[in-house]
């Protein structure tokens, strides 16, 4: 390959360089010699980058002649290694790479950036440490020099195929510099993701790298504020076009206060996006330009959100200095006159259709973005009041009218309608999202919730606005957010709060502390509150107070014994002394009495009669709960399962994972038509199906582990499936029908990291714990649940973390 080399001095002539060879050139374990023919026309050296403790190359310099290059590689008696050498003509450099197997160690095996990110998506775990001899070419992005780091040991690598991410070495400081092409040997790598500055970094020691070439230039991607943000750009280079600080008199790029300062940028067409600086970066104190122009950075998705990294001054070297340069930034087509919510309230009644030429302009402040309003609806509110608007193409919502977002409405043909006391607008189907303009995709300056009282509430003050109600609490604990409980205050005052079944956090147990309840102030016939996200209430935390109304909840409102008996217990939580009674004689309570909250047991002897049934009743003398109770007949009992399930799980400490099914059926059953597979953090499609083999004769199990699980040291087939979390899916299916067999949680939801929940009492969770599948169960859950995991409270019995005695049988009665 022929590459011009251009002298210092114009007047010297023209220079060529070429190197007659590959740019790589791969050696056996045994070493050897190789030569590359090179010519120029002016003179050239050699400089060993990395491996010159094995690698030699002969002559070392030449001149305008062509020139054998030798290249004499050692035996190696270690792992396979990497070096290189650079063939340098005035600025111009050509780099030969040189790899040699060791002495049992196959052939390097390279993967990219974009491999190391799939490979952690697919773990479905926070961290996952690479086991395998890989490694990764690369080149670093972010300048050791320049500073613009929170900490001395990160920085940022991207590779030819435009992939990048962030890293971080295990010693206190990177040595790599920007430009740094590295050789980085994979393995005993961890690919981690940083809970608190919300990003995926690649861990590694600086001694598994290789600095194989120097002023290595990385181009950056050119793009605009709005298509770095709708594209997969995290962890690389790019050059926003166009662009200018939105505040800059008087400001540098760092304040002086805090771990970093980030600074808005805008461009032309309502972009917008942020600029960090840390505390530690060179050019802190530097004045931010005050004209616009295009600048470079590294991209990054940080904590959900999309920020620029500068890596040094050099980076806003195309930012005009020059005020007079700035652009007016494009306002969104607007018609009319802006009137404020209040105002438009005023304006509003029932039927009322709005002929003037107006728009409002305020923040989205509830959408269905948690499923606890219907997909049409939208709550907006400004600084004076806050109005429901209903939208005839709800499929349209999330995205043109998104949470948090700062819009403005046209409201010019929209009818107003009252429902049930709520004023709403776009009744008849007159309103769309094509209406609604965003001015900023998160609103610059977020409405803080108007601080309230639940007398206020209950008068019908701040209908539809965000409200912050302080020193409350949930009127009963222990209860679900799903349906509509009340929160009071101490003089017993309360307003309920309204949540949808649909609702991510209908299934979660209320908040038990004293705080401050933040919400939406809504109405439906009555005054009722609305929840965005449980995060809202994170400051009901403070101790209870007596409230002035007695109350009881108990836990469950039924209970099913099969025929041979068994124990359940039933939580209650109230504020009153109570006891309970029973008109079963075949069941035993205890106790029988209690203060406050308590765990009552109930205990039901073995039913050899007819199905039998019976009432609970928990009572202080006034109040009332009552717990029905139904046990089936012993006979009912006794049938053969109709194929196999899954008898036991266990989640131990690190890859201690099992799975154990069990053939109750009454006849052997062929394990080669059953297939086990994984759906990892609420996928829905599987990602490591595994096919059973064997014959499983009845009454036995079969124990599935993975290949480094080492509790339980009995026959086991062995499969990387189960790799599974706490929050992680498994079905277990038929592979002639296609039909699910069993269902261990819920295909397509993701529970969190705590994994889902079936029982406080018992504390029986998915993560973290041994369960094993109750006696009285004959057959799997075949039928993907609606919402959670209903079966795990009343299937399954829990135990602690790495028990592994129950593995190997499994008793049906």
């Amino acid at each position: 390959m022929l590459t011009t080399c251009m002298s210092v001095d114009e007047d010297f002539l023209q220079s060529k360089l070429s190197i007659d060879g590959d740019k790589e050139a791969a050696f056996e374990k045994d070493g050897g010699i190789r030569t590359f023919e090179v010519k120029s026309n002016r003179e050239w050296s050699v400089k060993i980058i990395s491996g010159a403790d094995w690698m030699a190359v002969n002559p070392m310099k030449g001149s305008e002649e062509i020139t054998k290059l030798t290249v004499t590689v050692k035996e190696n008696e270690g792992d396979t290694r990497e070096g290189s050498f650079k063939v340098t003509c005035a600025s111009t450099d050509k780099t030969i790479t040189i790899t040699q197997k060791g002495k049992d160690a196959p052939s390097l095996e390279y993967i990219s950036i974009k491999d190391i990110r799939n490979m952690y998506n697919d773990s479905g775990k926070s961290e996952i440490i690479i086991d395998e001899p890989l490694m990764l070419k690369t080149v670093v992005i972010s300048d050791r020099i320049g500073a613009n780091r929170s900490a001395k040991r990160d920085g940022f690598i991207q590779d030819d195929a435009g992939g990048g991410i962030a890293f971080r070495v295990t010693q206190n400081e990177t040595p790599f510099n920007l430009g740094d092409e590295l050789a980085i040997n994979l393995k005993d790598a961890k690919i981690h993701y940083f809970d608190y500055a919300g990003i995926l970094q690649l861990i590694f020691s600086k001694m598994d790298v290789e600095v194989i070439d120097q002023n290595v230039s990385i181009i950056p991607k050119e793009l605009t504020i709005k298509e770095l943000q709708s594209g997969i750009y995290d962890g690389t280079l790019v050059k926003i076009k166009d662009v200018q600080f939105k505040e800059y008199k008087g400001l540098n790029y760092y304040s002086g206060e805090g771990n970093a300062t980030s600074r808005m940028l805008e461009s032309v067409d309502g972009g917008a996006i942020e600029v960090r600086t840390t505390k530690n970066a060179n050019f802190k104190n530097e004045a931010l330009p005050a004209g616009k122009g295009n600048i470079v950075a590294i991209a990054s998705f940080c904590k959900e959100k999309w920020e620029l990294q500068m890596r040094n001054l050099d980076d806003a070297q195309e930012m005009s200095s020059d005020e007079s340069t700035r652009f007016v930034k494009k306002e969104p087509p607007v018609q009319g006159t802006k009137i404020t919510i209040a105002d438009l309230r005023v304006k509003l009644k029932d039927g009322a259709v709005l002929t003037e030429e107006n728009y409002i302009e305020g923040e989205v402040i509830l959408n269905a973005f948690k499923d606890n309003i219907s997909d049409n609806v939208v709550y907006i509110a400004d600084e004076t009041a806050g109005i429901s608007l209903v939208f005839s193409d709800k499929e349209n919502v999330l995205t043109n009218v998104p949470i948090g977002a700062k819009v403005k409405v046209q409201l010019k043909g929209i009818q107003a309608k009252e429902l049930n006391g709520l004023l709403q607008i776009g009744d008849n189907n007159t309103l769309i999202t094509q209406a609604v303009t965003i001015i900023e995709e998160k609103a610059s300056a977020p409405l803080q919730p108007k601080v309230a009282t639940l007398d206020e509430l209950l008068s019908g003050k701040y209908q539809s606005e965000l409200v912050k109600i302080e020193n409350v609490q949930f009127k009963e604990v222990g209860i679900k957010y799903v349906g509509s409980p009340s929160i009071v205050n101490r003089a017993g005052k309360e307003v309920s709060v309204c949540t949808r079944k649909e609702a991510g956090f209908a299934d979660k147990v209320v908040k038990e502390g004293v705080g401050a309840f933040v919400g939406i102030a809504s109405f439906n016939k009555i005054p009722q509150l609305l929840i965005r996200s449980i995060d809202d209430l994170a400051d009901m935390k403070d101790d209870r107070f007596d409230a002035t109304s007695p109350y009881i909840i108990s836990n469950k409102k039924e209970i099913t014994f099969e025929g041979y008996g068994g124990v359940e217990n039933v939580a209650i939580t109230a504020n009153v002394n109570w006891y309970v009674l029973s008109d079963g004689a075949w069941l035993s309570i205890t106790p029988s009495s209690g203060e406050n909250d308590g765990v009552v047991t109930v205990t039901a002897k073995r039913n050899e009669g007819e199905e039998r049934k019976s009432t609970i009743i928990i009572t202080d003398g006034a109040i009332t709960k009552t717990v029905g109770v139904k046990q089936k007949s012993a006979s009912e009992s006794s049938e053969a399962a109709k194929d196999l399930f899954i008898s036991e799980y266990v989640m131990g400490r690190s890859y201690n994972k099992y799975l154990e099914i069990y053939n109750g059926t009454g006849k052997a059953v062929d394990l080669s038509d059953y297939k086990i597979e994984l759906y990892v953090n609420g996928q829905t499609n599987p990602t490591r199906p595994q096919v059973l083999e064997g014959l499983l004769n009845d009454g036995e199990v079969i124990v599935l582990r993975h290949p480094k699980a080492n509790l339980y040291n009995g026959d086991a087939f062995e499969t990387t499936t189960l790799n599974f979390n706490g929050n992680d899916a498994i079905a277990l299916i038929n592979i002639s029908t296609d039909a699910f067999v069993d269902i261990f949680g819920r295909i397509g939801e993701d529970p969190g990291t705590g994994g889902w929940l079936g029982s406080f009492v018992d504390y029986i969770v998915t993560k973290d714990r041994t369960l094993v599948r109750k006696p009285s169960v004959r057959a799997g859950v075949t039928k993907n649940p609606k919402k959670g995991f209903p079966t795990l409270e009343t299937e399954w019995v829990s135990y602690p973390i790495d028990t592994s005695k129950y593995l190997g049988n499994h008793t049906m009665d």
